[in-house]
């Protein structure tokens, strides 16, 4: 290196000066005087509005209707009428709730759309069934049995051996019973039973009744009706020996169609 006079550094460096934008006082003053203006104003304005117009009810208040004053007629000097009735009209608006200030609120429309209601079923009422028809019965009537008999002495005998033959008297007692077998329906018997006849010779008469097996009554609607119709007629035309004869008939009952055993 050599000696000499030292140079000062050369200046390289610039130093940019910008100047920000002031704000300009008058403007300024002026948005915020009438922004300071504007709200108390607008308050003021609602308040005032707000005084000045009531609050509207939701419903519809009612206007109170002018009085109606009535127009006399003339008449004589004198003379005093009474003031005209109002019509039906006038009468009703004067008794409607507009004049007592009351608020009439219109009723909100009902939905008109039809409502599906349930059928009303009537009670199925089922008739009781009817009876059965009354079975209607056949009667086989088994040969008549020579049960006892009584000699004019008042002497008791049984069967065939002692009392003698008895087929006449048994012919004319088949058909006598089995007409008023036939005859009687109430109660009438469903299974086998036996009936027993009294013949009494002296007295011209007899009687019927339904026997057990020990020749023990047995009382019953159908018995009742075979002895209240039971007669026999003729009987001094019928041979016998004894003047009282017992005979038993056997009756089995069938239903009609059914065939005999």
């Amino acid at each position: 290196m050599t000696d000499g006079p030292s140079l000062p550094p050369p200046r390289y460096a610039h130093t940019l000066h910008v100047e920000a934008p002031q704000p300009k006082p008058f403007s300024f003053l002026l948005g915020v005087a009438l922004l300071a203006f504007a709200v108390p104003a607008g308050l003021v304005f609602a308040f005032l509005r707000v005084v000045a117009e009531p609050a509207v009810p939701a419903a519809a208040t009612a206007l109170e209707a002018p009085p109606v004053e009535p127009v006399a007629s003339p008449s004589a000097p004198g003379e005093s009428e009474p003031a005209p009735v109002a019509d039906a009209a006038e009468a009703v608006d004067a008794a409607s709730p507009l004049d007592a200030g009351l608020v009439v609120v219109e009723a909100a429309p009902v939905d008109a759309a039809p409502v599906a209601l349930a059928p009303v079923v009537a009670p199925v009422v089922v008739p009781p069934p009817p009876p059965p028809p009354p079975v209607i019965m056949t009667y086989e009537l088994g040969m008549g049995i020579l049960h006892s008999c009584r000699s004019d002495a008042g002497k008791f005998f049984e069967g065939y051996q002692d009392c003698g033959s008895a087929g006449e008297l048994d012919r004319y007692l088949s058909k006598v019973v089995g007409q008023r077998v036939g005859a009687c329906t109430e109660g009438a018997p469903t299974s086998s039973v036996t009936v027993r006849t009294l013949v009494d010779f002296a007295n011209s008469s007899g009687s019927i009744d339904v026997v057990d097996g020990k020749m023990i009554p047995v009382p019953s609607p159908w018995a009742t009706c075979l002895s209240s119709h039971f007669a026999l007629e003729n009987l001094g035309k019928i041979r016998h020996l004894h003047p009282r004869y017992t005979l038993t008939y056997r009756v089995i009952p069938h239903p009609l169609g059914a065939g005999t055993r």
